[in-house]
């Protein structure tokens, strides 16, 4: 499906290239960005000294097929604004910034996950378990406390052991992200594992895990179901042949 969307996400860049859109599109972390050069965004730099530098904008649009097509809309609008000169920063061109004036915290931002979500993503019986396959996992992994930042969230995936848990997770903070226009680069987590890792125990703790089952038949009360008394013998030899 990626595949299919990085091509005719070419072909659209090369339609917005004939109509001099002065405008691109790109994908970044599962969502699609329009960039082009704008005039220098409130509290920046202007590190070159011409008034305009080259942008990444974020739309919360999702790298999609459907996504591609509201993309393409959007840049051709915005290529008009910069031909006009009409262009201004308004929250919608803001993106992050905007959020954070209205959000602070990875807590405040889960309550307005779902919201936001579904605001790009048909409402389906699959997609709602993918939602909150992504909110569950974003949710047990991270601090609510924390500010929304790609640092805090690279932080609480360091801290997870499981190389499984620490992919699921890095999936699901990915969609958070992307929903929130969170810059973040989570790359070095794609990869997924080959196997999770496990504590066996010595043949000195099997051992001593036998002991116990004999140890229960002569320590346990009398108020024992006839029926069921040799029943642990069937899961010591259940026991033993895990072990084994």
């Amino acid at each position: 499906m990626r595949t299919k969307v990085l091509l005719e996400l070419e072909k659209v860049n090369l339609r917005l290239k004939s109509a001099k859109a002065k405008v691109t599109i790109r994908e970044s972390n599962g969502s699609l960005q329009l960039r082009a050069t704008l005039p220098i965004k409130p509290g920046d730099k202007d590190s070159n000294g011409t008034g305009r530098k080259q942008y990444n904008l974020s739309l919360n649009i999702p790298a999609n097929l459907d996504g591609l097509k509201t993309a393409e809309e959007e840049a051709y609008e915005l290529g008009k604004l910069i031909a006009r000169k009409n262009f201004e920063w308004n929250d919608k061109y803001l993106g992050n910034e905007a959020i954070k004036k209205e959000f602070k915290t990875l807590g405040e931002l889960l309550e307005k996950f779902e919201e936001e979500y579904f605001k790009t993503h048909k409402r389906t019986t699959k997609s709602e378990h993918t939602f909150f396959y992504y909110f569950s996992r974003t949710k047990r992994f991270t601090n609510p406390q924390d500010l929304a930042t790609a640092e805090n969230l690279i932080g609480s995936i360091e801290q997870i052991d499981k190389e499984w848990a620490k992919y699921n997770a890095a999936r699901a903070i990915a969609a958070f992200c992307a929903t929130f226009n969170i810059e973040i680069d989570l790359s070095k987590y794609s990869k997924m594992p080959e196997n999770n890792s496990r504590n066996i125990p010595t043949d000195a703790e099997i051992s001593e895990g036998i002991l116990k089952f004999e140890n229960y038949q002569h320590n346990r009360g009398s108020q024992v179901n006839q029926n069921v008394q040799d029943s642990w013998q069937l899961w010591r030899w259940a026991y033993g042949m895990l072990a084994v």
